[in-house]
């Protein structure tokens, strides 16, 4: 009887043994910031999470971090000591600032309810990101021609005496192309409260209805050298606010910039005659208008001049000239973006970067490229869309599709390179003439480019 009662104490200790020992018993899911082993952590306060056995009830963790997986004691920077606390999600970093690109190892070690052996983890890692502005060398960069010119506004204008819903108001202004200058561009910003119907030289360039955004046209083959005439009809539909903004600028072959504003030369009234819009008309009984507010100031503000790009691709060519030990590229874009090296996509997230809850943010993204880069010519390629800045309303620091990318490497002899994104990068523009969050994307195959995100490839026609 002795021994029977011996024999199962033994078992009884050695199944609790077991029990507070196995795999499934010691702390695992260990996750950081949500992730498992992630790079490119911003938080400057990490948090810790992990998940116990089931059915354990925890006592007391104990959090430590270290800067080489064998925890060596000159190693570690954080020992949380021995916390009773049953607590064992969203715990933050209470340690010695942490370094931009530093990877740290953490591991937590648990007591557990009727269990008298504290129970370990398995190391797990986190990577920092790029923490300071100095640590960036990359530029924001933009296809030349989608970089906004110089604009001088206009002012609202109206009819002296005139609010009156739904009555046409008429305006004209005449103006002079110079003899013997040629026209490299010409650009209109305009826009009513709330509509117009806008011509040039007796023929009609274009409407609108929404006061709260610019219609942009370029009626360069219509203008003429010698006498223009602008004509536009407008009409209040609601309201005791009314007014028409008017902005056209001219960019002669030379250089020099002509811009024709809306403002007390333009003359208005409301009756129509068939011939109103003729460069001959007589403009008798016609008034000046009356200037109601400058652009930007109240009633109406500034216009949202945010717009759908087309979509842009991007691409840079370097060397390796070593083996590569280690690799990242820190990458980000305005709106959408994704991004290409030596032919592979590495992000397959196509709303990157996502959108920050800040006005003056924006998040980036880190990628390990460790495997996808070979030593010799390589090549980093992006194409990118319009992503958050075709939703209306949204604020971000740039109103203008740009990227930016930074590819840092690591070569086994312990020297290191980076690729930055700067004005040396080639850009064009890609087969996707439209994208909208809601509406899709409109592609034009004709525009197709094949080989563009791998070496060899010839950018004749793709700009700097």
């Amino acid at each position: 009887m002795k021994k029977t009662f011996q024999l199962i104490s033994i078992i009884m200790l050695i199944l609790l043994f077991n029990n507070c020992t196995s795999k499934k018993s010691i702390p695992h899911n260990l996750q950081c910031e949500f992730q498992d082993n992630p790079i490119g952590i911003s938080a400057k306060n990490p948090r810790f999470s992990w998940r116990n056995p089931e059915n354990k009830e925890q006592i007391s963790y104990q959090i430590v971090v270290s800067k080489k997986i064998d925890f060596e004691e000159n190693a570690i920077i954080w020992n949380s000591g021995s916390v009773e606390s049953c607590r064992n999600a969203y715990i933050p970093y209470e340690g010695p600032e942490l370094q931009s690109r530093q990877r740290y190892y953490w591991k937590v070690r648990i007591q557990l309810q009727n269990c008298k052996r504290a129970l370990e983890s398995t190391p797990m890692t986190w990577e920092m990101g790029l923490l300071s502005k100095v640590d960036w060398k990359a530029q924001w960069i933009m296809m030349p021609e989608n970089q906004d010119e110089p604009w001088t506004y206009g002012t609202w204008i109206w009819k002296k005496n005139e609010i009156v819903v739904n009555k046409s108001v008429y305006f004209r202004k005449d103006f002079t192309i110079s003899e013997g200058k040629s026209i490299a561009d010409v650009k209109i910003k305009t826009t009513a409260d709330n509509r117009f119907k806008l011509y040039i030289n007796n023929k009609e360039i274009g409407s609108g209805k929404d006061w709260a955004r610019f219609y942009e046209y370029k009626p360069k083959n219509i203008l003429k050298p010698g006498k223009n005439i602008i004509a536009v009809e407008a009409i209040n539909t609601a309201g005791e606010q009314c007014g028409l903004l008017f902005s056209m600028r001219i960019l002669y072959a030379d250089g020099t910039v002509l811009f024709i504003n809306s403002d007390t030369s333009w003359k208005t009234s409301t009756n129509m005659k068939p011939t109103w819009k003729d460069d001959s008309f007589p403009e008798t009984g016609w008034q000046k208008v009356r200037e109601i507010a400058a652009y930007r100031q109240a009633p109406w503000g500034a216009i949202n001049e945010t717009k759908n790009k087309p979509s842009v691709m991007f691409r840079k060519e370097f060397t390796v000239g070593k083996k590569v030990k280690k690799a990242r590229v820190f990458s980000s874009g305005l709106g959408a973006y994704v991004l290409y090296l030596n032919g592979h996509e590495i992000n397959r997230n196509y709303l990157s970067p996502g959108l920050s809850l800040q006005d003056n943010e924006i998040l980036y993204q880190t990628y390990d490229v460790t495997g996808l880069l070979k030593k010799g010519e390589n090549a980093v390629a992006a194409i990118l869309g319009n992503g958050w800045l075709s939703l209306k309303g949204v604020k971000l620091p740039f109103k203008d599709i740009r990227f930016l990318a930074q590819i840092e490497m690591e070569y086994e002899d312990g020297s290191k390179k980076t690729v930055a994104s700067d004005d040396s990068w080639k850009s064009r523009k890609s087969p996707i003439i439209t994208d909208h969050f809601y509406n899709g994307e409109t592609y034009d195959a004709r525009r197709d480019v094949s080989g563009w995100k791998q070496t060899g490839f010839n950018e004749s026609g793709w700009q700097s």
